[in-house]
């Protein structure tokens, strides 16, 4: 098994009430690492000039936008070790 990814947990977290009774249900949403990881390529390809959005490059930066999120956690972490 692979090294565990810290996740940041949830980025939206939300209760649900289940069948309108007194059950209730956590709903997570996203992580809050593909949170950061999203904002990031958005910017990232905010940057880009003209169309070349090949595979190989939207990769690389899906890549990088996930090494930014994680950079990101590591820095909360220092930042706030108690969140």
């Amino acid at each position: 098994m692979g090294e565990r990814i810290e996740d940041g947990g949830p980025a939206f977290p939300m209760l649900g009430n289940v069948a309108h009774n007194s059950d209730w249900l956590t709903e997570p949403g996203m992580s809050l690492r593909d949170w950061f990881a999203g904002q990031a390529m958005s910017r990232l390809l905010d940057t880009c000039r003209g169309d070349n959005f090949g595979v190989e490059f939207v990769d690389h930066v899906a890549e990088h936008s996930y090494r930014v999120s994680d950079a990101m956690l590591r820095a909360r972490a220092k930042a706030s070790p108690h969140v």
